[in-house]
């Protein structure tokens, strides 16, 4: 295993992540885990891997990781809690104004 890519403590990786999770499950599972709260997107740092072998010829089995050095390269990586809130609260509201503009258009 690469010494970059590490499985860290839940909570403890970044304070935007949406679905933070590091249990092994089926590969395919995995893209919903370690969501990006601001993006909507996969974190940077994500990397879905089977470090410990678990996969069979039936079933593939993974986990996420995460990469410090693609972590680092995320200009939302470190960010403070409140600016974290701040971002995902304008985001809503964004979507909230589009939805009411449809609804408008709508009549």
């Amino acid at each position: 295993m690469k010494p970059d890519i590490y499985i860290p403590e839940v909570g403890k990786t970044c304070q935007g992540l949406i679905n933070e999770d590091y249990d092994t499950r089926l590969s395919g599972d995995c893209k919903s885990y370690c969501i990006c709260g601001v993006t909507d997107r996969a974190c940077l740092g994500r990397h879905i891997e089977d470090s410990e072998d678990q996969s069979s010829q039936f079933f593939s089995r993974a986990r996420c990781h995460m990469s410090k050095s693609k972590l680092d390269t995320c200009p939302l990586y470190g960010m403070p809690t409140d600016m974290f809130v701040s971002a995902i609260q304008i985001k809503a509201r964004i979507r909230m104004e589009k939805q009411i503009e449809l609804l408008g258009s709508k009549e």
